[in-house]
């Protein structure tokens, strides 16, 4: 079985920063403002706790409870700043699809059994944030749950992760 010990440290930034770009190409594909940011966080958060709380130690599992860590947020914090450092905002979704697509190509040489698990994780982080507030509309009222634009990122981070 593999585990953390098969990755080296700025390997395993990538693998639990990509985690969070799959929140972050869905939020920055249609801003939602403050509260729809702070919902978006929040409905990702849960999504990842879910996984978290899964029994075993399977590798997509360990990846998750470091995810939601002090120590394994600071890790991921660190490798997103590294990605996104002098991005324009139309850059950021770029970005963080790019390094959505180097973490399955990197579990997928190191780890294939857990790759489509990884997969799933990253799809429903990112459907997840989407679902999470209304955009369009006027204080929530109106607007769509899901917008052609999310739907859109959604679609091309369920292409990336092989899901799609």
């Amino acid at each position: 079985m593999v585990d953390k010990s098969a990755f080296s440290d700025e390997e395993w930034g990538r693998l639990l920063a990509s985690v969070f770009l799959s929140a972050m190409a869905v939020s920055a594909a249609e801003p939602s403002g403050i509260i729809g940011l702070i919902k978006e966080g929040l409905a990702s958060g849960a999504a990842l706790r879910e996984e978290a709380t899964r029994p075993g130690e399977g590798l997509v599992t360990i990846i998750a409870r470091e995810a939601i860590s002090p120590e394994g947020q600071t890790i991921a914090r660190e490798s997103v700043a590294w990605r996104m450092e002098g991005a324009e905002r139309d850059q950021i979704k770029m970005r963080a699809i790019s390094g959505i697509r180097q973490a399955m190509m990197l579990l997928n040489a190191r780890a294939p059994e857990d790759a489509p698990l990884f997969a799933e994780l990253l799809a429903k982080v990112a459907q997840a944030t989407a679902e999470a507030a209304v955009e369009g509309g006027f204080l929530g009222i109106g607007g769509e749950r899901v917008s052609e634009a999310e739907k859109a990122t959604l679609a091309e981070i369920r292409q990336v992760v092989g899901l799609g």
